[in-house]
């Protein structure tokens, strides 16, 4: 796979910035130019790279967690409860879990992933990364492997590798782990003064994270090392808040999504 030159500065190519529902939290590219985006009316909403609406779900949680897209069907989570929105709108539940609260979700190509903060774990503020079925079935728990190796002791992100690896924080430390949830492939340290609130890999095995109230989007590779950062004060001169997500599409486009309402689509490869 050949290497990608970064930009030094995002090439703007769409965009738009929400008048009346602010906060955008997540955005889930799904080609043909548009993207899901999770916003805090609460709402799901399919969206082209120019602002124009051509879907929307209302959800029945201010703090529904979104996961993304599987099998066409959006996913989002929201307490306890993992939900499907069905072709006629309608939302269905796949999971439901107790004493414990969902903290994160995310789809690959076959399987959903929860992180899971649990009451009453072995330690204080235990989380558990658990891969689901298409269906909400519980199928692993990603902590422990299978010859009873601690792996992961309190996952906070998870986003997937064109390999279905899975590339987690934890701790304060990026872990590979392998497709099969059985061994950490590399682990890194992550810089102490990022505030991750995201990540997300693209079609290079690049991590994308953005990091919150700092306002920027930084690329990282396998090792943790940062390729590139961007700074989306600069991109985004009309008073940016903080940057919830950053990610790339199959076009090799970042779609970028802010408290402040901003929704921005950029080239950041040359």
């Amino acid at each position: 796979m050949d290497v990608p030159r970064f930009k030094p500065t995002l090439q703007r190519v769409g965009g738009f910035r929400q008048q009346k529902r602010k906060a955008v939290f997540s955005v889930c590219p799904v080609g043909d130019n548009k993207a899901w985006i999770c916003t805090r009316v609460p709402s799901l909403e399919l969206i082209d790279s120019q602002g124009a609406l051509h879907r929307v779900v209302s959800l029945p949680f201010v703090t529904a967690v979104f996961g993304g897209v599987l099998n066409s069907k959006p996913v989002f989570a929201g307490l306890s409860e993992v939900f499907r929105v069905e072709e006629n709108d309608d939302v269905s539940v796949l999971s439901r879990f107790t004493d414990c609260d969902i903290e994160r979700l995310h789809v690959n190509k076959t399987n959903l992933y929860v992180i899971l903060n649990v009451r009453g774990g072995p330690i204080p503020g235990w989380r558990e990364l658990l891969r689901l079925s298409e269906d909400g079935e519980v199928l692993q728990c990603l902590n422990v492997n299978s010859p009873g190796d601690l792996l992961l002791h309190r996952p906070s992100l998870v986003s997937s590798l064109t390999d279905g690896a899975l590339c987690v924080v934890d701790k304060g430390v990026l872990k590979i782990v392998d497709s099969e949830g059985e061994g950490i492939v590399r682990e890194s340290l992550l810089s102490r003064e990022d505030e991750i609130w995201s990540i997300s890999c693209d079609n290079y095995n690049n991590i994308i994270i953005s990091c919150g109230l700092q306002g920027m989007v930084k690329i990282l590779n396998l090792a943790g090392e940062c390729l590139q950062t961007y700074n989306m004060k600069d991109s985004l001169s009309d008073g940016i808040i903080s940057v919830w997500a950053a990610v790339a599409d199959d076009t090799n486009r970042l779609w970028v999504v802010t408290f402040s309402g901003d929704v921005l689509v950029a080239n950041y490869i040359e």
